[in-house]
C-alpha cells in the first residue's frame, strides 16, 4: 500500500488510511521524515493528507523540533485553512523555547484571535499556540490577556472559549507560582 505514497496521499482518504500511515510513521523514523516532508508539497491535497496523518505522530515527534519554523512558515504561506489548522495542531506537539520565537507567527496568532476570518478551530489553536510562545515574555502575556479579555463569549464558540478559560488558568498558575517563589 506503501509503495505508492504520492498516489495515496493525491486522492480524498478516510480516517483508516490516515491511522495506518501514522502507525508506520509512529515506528519508521524515515517514513515519518517522508511524510513530514509531503506537508510542503504544492499539491494542496497531497500536502493536506499528509498534514493529517502527522497530526497522528506522537512517537518520534521530538526529531521534528528543528523543522517548527517551516512549519510556522507553511502556516504563513498558505489560504488553504485546513493546512492552518492541521500544521497548528502539530506545532502544538512541539515545545517552544524563548530562543525559538518567530515574531511574525506571533504576531499571526495574536492577531488572528479575533479574526472572524478563521474558523473557531483555527483561532481555539491560535490561542494556545499564542500562550505557548508568549509565556516567556510578561509583556506578551500581557498583550494575550488583553486580547482574550476582547473576546465577547455570547460571540464565540465553545472552542474558543473553552481555550481562553484554560489559558487564563494556566497564566493565572504561572503568576501565582511566580509570586509564591
Amino acid at each position: 500500500m506503501m509503495e505508492n505514497l504520492d498516489d495515496l496521499l493525491n486522492h480524498n482518504v478516510g480516517i483508516k488510511v490516515i491511522s495506518e500511515i501514522a502507525n508506520l510513521a509512529n515506528n519508521d523514523l524515515e517514513f515519518a521524515k517522508k511524510i513530514f516532508s509531503y506537508i510542503f508539497d504544492n499539491n494542496i491535497l497531497i500536502a493536506k493528507n499528509a498534514c493529517w496523518a502527522f497530526t497522528h505522530v506522537d512517537n518520534n515527534i521530538e526529531h521534528f523540533f528543528k523543522e517548527k519554523d517551516n512549519l510556522e512558515n507553511r502556516i504563513l504561506s498558505t489560504k488553504n485553512k485546513a493546512i492552518i489548522r492541521l500544521c497548528m495542531v502539530i506545532l502544538l506537539k512541539l515545545d517552544f523555547t524563548e530562543e525559538n520565537i518567530n515574531s511574525e507567527f506571533l504576531d499571526f496568532c495574536l492577531s488572528g484571535i479575533t479574526s472572524p476570518e478563521f474558523e473557531p478551530g483555527i483561532r481555539s489553536n491560535m490561542i494556545k499556540l499564542a500562550y505557548k510562545q508568549s509565556k516567556f515574555f510578561p509583556e506578551l502575556v500581557s498583550e494575550l490577556i488583553t486580547i482574550l479579555n476582547m473576546l465577547e463569549p455570547s460571540l464565540c464558540s465553545q472552542a474558543i472559549i473553552s481555550s481562553k478559560n484554560q489559558i487564563m488558568k494556566l497564566i493565572k498558575g504561572e503568576y501565582k507560582n511566580k509570586k509564591m517563589s
